[in-house]
């Protein structure tokens, strides 16, 4: 099995950034964004977005739903 889907969650962040930079510049993969609701991040216009509730697993599943691997950049939300 060949992985051509890749889901990125933390794709706006420090370390997201550049590996979503690198999976749409490779031209390898079909690319989709998980991002939470109200986010002002932009994203690559090939890179679909999917808004989803990082706390609910009926959303995960449903935005993960067609994908064949999954990339964290999540990070830490420090007080």
């Amino acid at each position: 099995m060949s992985i051509k889907n890749v889901a990125i969650a933390g794709a706006a962040g420090n370390i997201g950034s550049p590996l979503l930079k690198a999976l749409v510049d490779s031209g390898e993969f079909v690319v989709t964004v998980l991002t939470r609701a109200g986010s002002k991040a932009t994203y690559p216009a090939s890179a679909k977005v999917v808004v989803v509730d990082f706390e609910s697993v009926e959303s995960l599943t449903a935005g993960l739903k067609g994908q064949d691997a999954l990339v964290s950049a999540v990070g830490v939300s420090l007080p």
